[in-house]
């Protein structure tokens, strides 16, 4: 880290500070301090998954027909019928996850995506919307949105063989970007984050997990080695965004960072870690802090909150000597 350009100034050290935008944020994963932010994909994805276990996620699957999303329990899906034509007319959509998209200067953003699985072409897809809607509201929005990235279930395999075993491109590269089959560019935005490409390419692996024995028993005659190979794959990802977020935290787990230190920290999207994943593709690499729980990040801004009142405190009265 200590290679990272400096391409951006850090808050001068004489400019005040308001203590109210140090309180803990609303805002999955991003983390804020005076002069730079992080955008900490290993915490925006425990927060998306916050209260969300096994049980719960096979029981919170949404079937969308075009007109209606209803939930479906996990013992219905292995009913045939509940997918079947008649039922659900001839492009059913399974929706499992809603993600917002952070913005790294903290400025409200509504903009969002629906990931799903098309029981049709039996593709997964992360669908984007200028407005994340509300489930049962998908009927009159769905045309709105459009599928950003798409990809079968034997090719995000195969992507995943070449990125974290054939090692043929770095994560920071963006894992579902590599896809030949990916979708609609949206106009005048940016590609997401490489983080943002490991979180989804994680809840994929997930998602097939979760519904390989109802959904793909029958189509899988070795249903345990697409459980095992999305496993694998799963945690491969996670492991990226965990060393890359143990990077960052370990230099402000005392709770303020140095000015100096700030500057190289500053968020260079080519540089820092946090968005390339190159130093954190090999487990070597790890580093002897782990990366944090949210409760852990939450006593981190706390303290470092305390530390800043009290030197503006201190500050304010020396000031009023003279």
């Amino acid at each position: 880290e200590s290679n990272n350009r400096d391409d951006t100034g850090s808050v001068s050290s004489d400019e005040s500070i308001d203590l109210d935008d140090l309180e803990e944020r609303v805002v999955p994963g991003l983390v804020s301090r005076p002069g730079w932010n992080i955008l900490d994909y290993h915490l925006y994805l425990l927060s998306n998954e916050r209260g969300r276990d096994e049980h719960a996620r096979r029981n919170s699957m949404y079937i969308f027909d075009g007109t209606e999303c209803t939930i479906r329990s996990y013992e219905e899906l292995f009913d045939h019928e509940v997918l079947a034509p008649f039922n659900v007319g001839d492009d059913p959509q399974v929706v499992f996850n809603i993600l917002p998209i952070i913005k790294r200067d903290a400025s409200q953003c509504h903009a969002g995506y629906i990931l799903g699985y098309n029981h049709v072409k039996k593709t997964l897809y992360a669908r984007y919307f200028d407005w994340i809607p509300h489930i049962e509201d998908l009927e009159f929005v769905w045309e709105d949105g459009c599928n950003i990235y798409e990809v079968s279930i034997h090719g995000l395999l195969d992507l995943l063989n070449e990125c974290f075993v054939q090692e043929k491109f770095f994560p920071g590269q963006g894992i579902l970007s590599m896809s030949p089959n990916r979708g609609s560019s949206r106009k005048s935005q940016k590609f997401d984050d490489p983080g943002m490409e490991l979180v989804m390419t994680a809840l994929f692996c997930q998602w097939i997990r979760d519904a390989a024995d109802p959904l793909f028993g029958p189509a899988y005659l070795r249903i345990g080695d697409l459980k095992e190979q999305a496993a694998f794959y799963e945690q491969q990802c996670r492991l990226m965004l965990q060393r890359a977020s143990a990077r960052a935290w370990f230099y402000i787990r005392d709770g303020y960072v140095p000015e100096d230190l700030a500057r190289n920290l500053e968020l260079n999207a080519w540089t820092n870690d946090l968005y390339t994943y190159c130093d954190s593709m090999y487990a070597e690499s790890r580093i002897d802090w782990p990366a944090p729980s949210l409760r852990t990040a939450h006593e981190i801004r706390q303290r470092y909150i305390r530390t800043q009142r009290a030197e503006t405190s201190a500050d304010a009265r020396f000031q009023r000597l003279f």
